[in-house]
């Protein structure tokens, strides 16, 4: 797990604590990560923009399926991310 995750599951399981929905600090660091890649374009780092997009995405996703299981315990073992497509296309293509 990367400091990023623990960071945003450490945020999502205390959201989740006090009641409120545990998305929020998902769709946080998402904006965040939108923002550096804004900020590196600009300043002519595409390539890395991207790739740093990338990982950031890769462990939102691993935190959102670790926070699903916290919610379904019994799906452990029984569920899977898996990809269709890639980085090349819609959303994920900065």
């Amino acid at each position: 797990m990367t400091g990023l995750e623990a960071r945003v599951l450490a945020l999502c399981r205390a959201e989740k604590a006090r009641g409120a929905a545990w998305t929020g600090p998902i769709k946080e660091a998402l904006a965040l990560a939108r923002e550096e890649m804004r900020v590196l374009h600009q300043a002519g780092r595409s390539l890395s923009a991207c790739r740093r997009y990338s990982r950031a995405m890769d462990s939102l996703i691993r935190v959102i399926y670790t926070q699903a299981l916290d919610d379904i315990p019994e799906a452990r073992g029984q569920v899977a991310v898996l990809a269709m497509g890639g980085y090349g296309r819609a959303q994920l293509s900065p």
